[in-house]
């Protein structure tokens, strides 16, 4: 059965089918919450909410929509709140914009197998604006539109933010690689 329609057999009254909701998605929401917070324990904690949300939820889903992008937006607005508690965040809006047509840094580092290890480490150590525009451009593949509206910020903000986060991190890879 797709999430959708569990989500649906659950809304009928089959309680026991949101296990099987968390069980699919478990994986995905720990491993994009982590991508963010970058601490397994905190990412743990965030699936937890997630998935209460979610619970809590899932009357006011329109199953007639994937369901995938529905449930990311959770776990970043879930990051963001609970990145925005500890104070390490304030908001994630720039004043100046990057030209359209300059040219962005290649990201082929992140998708790089062999430097996972070091590519975890670089972006543990970039400011959380950079690293959630970095993982929803980059392992979530979103657009910059898609990113825009899942942050609530203007898509030049985005632009400039994925801009000085690429440039931050190939600084800091090439800086360990070298």
């Amino acid at each position: 059965m797709t999430d959708n329609e569990l989500i649906e057999s659950f809304l009928w009254g089959d309680e026991e089918l949101f296990e099987k909701i968390i069980e699919n998605n478990k994986g995905y929401v720990y491993n994009l919450s982590h991508s963010i917070v970058k601490n397994a324990e905190d990412a743990r904690d965030i699936s937890q909410q997630v998935f209460v949300k979610i619970y809590t939820g899932l009357r006011d889903f329109d199953t007639t929509r994937p369901f995938r992008p529905w449930l990311r937006q959770i776990v970043v607005n879930t990051c963001i709140d609970f990145l925005r508690e500890r104070g390490q965040i304030d908001e994630l809006s720039l004043n100046e914009d990057v030209p359209e047509g300059m040219i962005a840094v290649n990201p082929t580092a992140l998708r790089d197998i062999e430097a996972k290890d070091i590519v975890g480490k670089v972006m543990a150590a970039m400011p959380v604006q950079y690293r959630m525009v970095l993982s929803l451009r980059h392992l979530e593949e979103m657009s910059y539109n898609e990113i825009a509206d899942s942050l609530e910020i203007p898509i030049g903000t985005v632009k400039t933010l994925i801009h000085r986060a690429r440039e931050m991190f190939m600084k800091r890879y090439e800086g360990i690689v070298k």
